[in-house]
């Protein structure tokens, strides 16, 4: 574990000791919509702008994003493996809250994208002791 990591764990641990859930969603997943590319971003709402139905932007969007999949009505984001950069090789002891700037990730690039507010929650992830990261994501 490296220095940064070692913050990181300090950071998430007392966010779990001081702020209740909703605090703690709000400002992990600010930190994760600013992981979002923008290039991303921009290719996501392209997308939806192009797009003659819902469906059409999402199987499109699914081309660009493979995590992106729909499961019969449901739309989930799944990730086989922890893709941040900033815990790579931390296998112990962070907290699952972690992963609700992963939330923020998600939810940023379907907001962006469509224009329109997004309801995303963490199903199971990785850091949590899931076998893959599971967002649910609800388009409104």
């Amino acid at each position: 574990m490296n220095a940064s990591q070692r913050w990181i764990m300090t950071l998430v641990e007392n966010l779990d000791l001081s702020v209740g859930e909703d605090t703690r969603a709000a400002v992990l997943g600010a930190c994760g919509a600013r992981c979002l590319p923008k290039t991303l971003k921009e290719k996501a709402r392209k997308l939806h702008q192009n797009a003659l139905r819902e469906e059409d932007f999402l199987a499109e969007l699914a081309t660009l994003w493979p995590a992106v999949r729909r499961e019969g009505k449901a739309l989930a984001v799944v990730y086989p493996r922890c893709y941040c950069s900033l815990i790579k090789g931390l296998s112990d002891g962070l907290s699952r809250s972690f992963c609700l700037c992963s939330v923020g990730y998600v939810r940023e690039l379907f907001e962006y994208a469509t224009e329109r507010p997004v309801a995303v929650s963490l199903i199971t992830s990785i850091v949590g002791g899931g076998s893959e990261c599971r967002f649910q994501v609800a388009l409104h």
